[in-house]
């Protein structure tokens, strides 16, 4: 089954079946055709790619483990990563289980679904890597505390520090999280 494909055509993404499982998560490129993409650990084999950005480089989707049904997003730095562990430390992540992926915007940076917030309720969540990302100590202000803040969970290994979302830390999350803290929160 496809789910969707990027703009122009040449990367489509969804569910197939495989020899690990009966649900793989998939992606066909034009120049490679289909690949599949594996799944998270724990838990039994199964994967759904849901939604690709508008380049077909960012693709995010489910996938079960042992504790149920868990969020990706998958790019070819970083390969399929739970999207948990992504948006750990985010401000306004605390307590969520994010379930299911099911959109993501054209350059990649906003992905939306659904999971269970911290009371246990089934809702929607919304992970912009843009929106007040720059907030680093979430006091609802951006200072140059906020820029110390990014340095030491930089340090730390932190996730939250990978700032353009590649699922490694490199000197170019330091770019994007300055480009961030200049434009300050929406």
């Amino acid at each position: 089954r496809a789910y969707g494909c990027s703009s122009n055509g040449e990367v489509v993404i969804g569910e197939s079946t495989s020899d690990l499982g009966p649900q793989e998560a998939f992606v066909w490129r034009e120049v490679s055709g289909i690949v599949g993409l594996g799944d998270l650990p724990g838990g039994s084999f199964r994967s759904v790619a849901l939604a690709v950005s508008s380049t077909g480089d960012v693709i995010v989707g489910w996938s079960e483990t042992a504790g149920g049904n868990r969020a990706f997003v998958r790019d070819e730095a970083g390969g399929m990563r739970d999207l948990n562990e992504v948006v750990a430390g985010w401000p306004g992540f605390a307590g969520w289980t994010l379930m299911r992926a099911s959109g993501v915007s054209e350059d990649g940076g906003v992905i939306v679904g659904v999971g269970t917030n911290p009371l246990g309720q089934t809702e929607g969540w919304v992970a912009d890597a843009a929106g007040c990302y720059p907030d680093c100590n979430g006091d609802s202000r951006v200072t140059v505390a906020d820029f110390g803040c990014f340095q030491g969970r930089f340090v730390l290994g932190d996730p939250y520090a990978d700032c353009n979302v590649t699922g490694n830390l490199t000197v170019a999350d330091f770019g994007c999280f300055q480009g961030r803290y200049v434009l300050g929160c929406p």
